[in-house]
């Protein structure tokens, strides 16, 4: 689908949901069409999981838009945009990606030209007044490895079964060391919140979805809401400190070992 077509598309279905009383909420590639007042778009690519297919000319080619006369407001070709006008958040080489090596060729060339057409999503959504849901993948996404071996003998051996491979693993400290309140694009009064997202791909049963989601989910929320002296330590101890009643309410959760739990004998 070429730009002026997803633009359509977005523009149609956007339509259909205003029609019906209620908030559009997209990805952050809705941004790339016209969107109703009161609009949320959801920001997750923030980085380039596939540096080869994004150098190749065909992605580049495409990533550049098609034709400018068909474009629709909001969705012009911005790839000739001054450095100033790009997206301050704009993708760079992955740090948390371990391999892209199952991935077909074309698949690779397909991420490729998202992923830099999504250096202006933020930026395009400003200009819509359309605010911002920071969902970021190496900050927000549930699906990535544990980088915390587990006290749990059973878990520490499924460990690796969890979680996309194509990520790398990625610790409790590092989901919590993270501050929204610090990012520069989409600006402080462009946010609406923060959500974490979980895909299931490797998710087979209830059980590996829990343990996917915690303590993770309480971390990523302390992240959202965090204090500026919030220390890994204290919030390590907070989190430890809800085993009792994760375990009256009969839910599963990764036992990290960088955690003391309450519960622990």
């Amino acid at each position: 689908m070429d730009d002026a077509a997803h633009a359509d598309f977005i523009e149609r279905a956007a339509s259909v949901v205003a029609n019906h009383g209620k908030r559009v909420v997209g990805w952050q590639e809705a941004a790339r069409g016209h969107l109703p007042e009161g609009s949320l778009i959801q920001y997750w690519i923030d980085f380039v999981p596939i540096e080869d297919a994004a150098d190749t000319d065909g992605a580049r080619a495409e990533a550049d838009g098609g034709p400018r006369d068909n474009a629709a407001p909001g969705n012009e070709p911005r790839q000739d945009a001054p450095e100033g006008d790009r997206d301050a958040s704009a993708p760079t080489p992955s740090s948390q990606l371990e391999s892209s090596d199952a991935l077909s060729q074309e698949a690779q060339e397909f991420l490729a030209v998202n992923f830099l057409k999504s250096r202006t999503d933020v930026q395009r959504a400003a200009r819509q007044g359309v605010r911002v849901i920071l969902s970021p993948t190496s900050h927000c996404y549930l699906d990535q490895p544990h980088g915390d071996a587990s006290l749990n003998a059973a878990q520490e051996e499924r460990r690796s079964t969890l979680g996309l491979p194509h990520y790398r693993p990625v610790t409790l400290e590092a989901f919590a060391d993270w501050d929204p309140a610090q990012m520069t694009t989409p600006a402080q009064s462009q946010i609406a919140g923060v959500e974490a997202a979980l895909w299931c791909e490797t998710a087979v049963t209830a059980e590996d979805r829990m343990l996917l989601l915690l303590p993770r989910l309480g971390v990523i929320a302390n992240a959202a809401w965090r204090a500026e002296n919030d220390t890994w330590a204290d919030l390590a101890e907070r989190v430890g400190a809800q085993a009792p009643l994760w375990s009256r309410l009969g839910l599963t959760w990764y036992r990290a070992d960088t955690v003391r739990w309450a519960d622990a004998v």
